[in-house]
């Protein structure tokens, strides 16, 4: 089923600056309205996770932490997916380059943890780049 055919509970797009600072509030407006879905808690939990991820990346890597620079991200909640895109306007990076965290000599690295853990814990995500920057699409089933 596409998010077209289903029946939408709720959609919003938002822009932030693009700083850390403005993470808790993505967190707080997400939160807010995935409480007041029937998703289970430890679903919203993993959707949180990566929703904190992919702006944090966004921001982080994208956006070079620029308040000049700003983050879109949409949020569309469905009687049966949670769909997550997140934009920034950087030149995009290779996923496929990304080192896998759990290889030993990877343990102790300090980045490149965010889109592993998009990856283990949403249904399906993809990434868009583009002339206009980089779209990573999130989506979970509930």
């Amino acid at each position: 089923m596409t998010v077209e055919t289903e029946h939408i509970l709720y959609q919003e797009n938002i822009r932030i600056p693009a700083s850390l600072e403005e993470l808790h509030h993505v967190y707080s407006w997400a939160d807010e309205h995935l409480i007041q879905t029937a998703i289970p808690e430890s679903k919203r939990f993993d959707i949180m996770l990566a929703l904190s991820e992919a702006v944090t990346n966004a921001i982080r890597h994208g956006s070079h932490n620029s308040p000049g620079k700003f983050v879109d991200i949409e949020v569309t909640i469905t009687s049966n997916t949670v769909n997550i895109s997140v934009h920034d306007y950087g030149k995009g990076f290779a996923p496929e380059a990304i080192p896998d965290p759990t290889k030993e000599e990877n343990l102790y690295t300090p980045n490149g943890r965010g889109v592993f853990l998009i990856k283990t814990l949403a249904d399906d995500v993809h990434f868009d780049f583009g002339e206009n920057g980089t779209t990573v699409n999130v989506k979970f089933e509930v």
